[in-house]
């Protein structure tokens, strides 16, 4: 008890049993902590706006999933990139649903694997973009697993491959002319 009355700069602050007395302030930081403190935010608000830029310009759209609780934060760009309304929820479910049907067990099964085991995953794979036209997305993330190393969270990012699946295809079309002449 002693000891802890010192901390208070021998303000009778203090009840007998040691917890602080009602009504008394708790200590402030200093000027320079307090200006430590908003040159740390500012710092956090610039970076943060770094990487939406970077992601805008790579369109890159990412998420982290918690797996506990089934909460997904993305970025801004994540529910255009699969063709859903802005105020669509964004889980697996929702994700799956918008996926082509001979690609959804392939893509589910990943999903599943990365959730339950941990690991990473690497996958391409086609949704139907508003309009009716199919759009390519290639997704690679990871798991983050816990103290058990079982899997708390799943990070990730997501981009439009369209053009360089269309730019394959016309590749392999002309080299089989090549070939066949």
């Amino acid at each position: 008890g002693r000891d802890l009355r010192r901390l208070w700069d021998g303000h009778d602050q203090l009840r007998g049993d040691g917890r602080v007395r009602d009504g008394v302030r708790r200590a402030r930081p200093d000027r320079r902590t307090r200006a430590s403190i908003r040159q740390r935010s500012r710092d956090l608000r610039n970076s943060e706006t770094r990487l939406k830029v970077a992601q805008s310009l790579a369109g890159l759209a990412t998420f982290e999933w918690n797996v506990r609780s089934g909460q997904v934060l993305c970025s801004d760009n994540f529910r255009s990139l699969f063709g859903l309304p802005e105020t669509a929820p964004v889980n697996p479910e929702t994700l799956l649903a918008v996926v082509h049907p001979d690609d959804r067990e392939r893509v589910g099964a990943d999903i599943a694997r990365v959730r339950d085991s941990g690991g990473a995953y690497d996958v391409e794979f086609r949704v139907k973009a508003p309009g009716g036209a199919t759009r390519w997305i290639a997704g690679t993330g990871e798991a983050l697993l816990d103290h058990d190393d079982i899997p708390q969270r799943i990070i990730g990012a997501n981009y439009d491959v369209s053009e360089f699946k269309k730019a394959a295809e016309t590749n392999a079309l002309l080299a089989a002319v090549v070939q066949s002449s």
